[in-house]
């Protein structure tokens, strides 16, 4: 069994370096693009079943895949759905490291499984 694993296509706030967790934000045009590109990846590949999470960005993402792949329907799973990342929702980067510098700190370090989100 292979398991392929495809990170959404670019948003407007992973552009501009913006926190999204829940925040249903659909791509940018250069993120349908990547989504394009990948599915092309997937063009004459069997692939069993297509799951994604219920955001618009994961399912634009999916659709050019289960496209190229031939398969007849994406597999909604509200499972895969993103972290809700509480107040840091729509902060830019450097703002959550200024506002939330203890949660940072745990979040990159080897005790991440244990850091709660603001």
């Amino acid at each position: 069994m292979n398991l392929y694993l495809v990170r959404h296509g670019e948003t407007a706030n992973n552009r501009d370096g913006v926190g999204i967790g829940r925040l249903d934000e659909p791509l940018t045009a250069f993120g349908a693009e990547q989504a394009v590109a990948v599915g092309e990846r997937f063009a004459g590949l069997k692939l069993d079943r297509v799951f994604a999470s219920p955001l618009r960005r994961a399912l634009e993402t999916a659709r050019p895949i289960v496209a190229a792949a031939g398969r007849p329907a994406i597999e909604v799973r509200n499972e895969l759905i993103e972290l809700d990342v509480g107040l840091t929702e729509g902060m830019a980067f450097p703002v959550v490291r200024a506002r939330f510098p203890d949660f940072v700190a745990k979040w990159a370090s080897s005790e991440v499984a244990t850091a709660v989100m603001p």
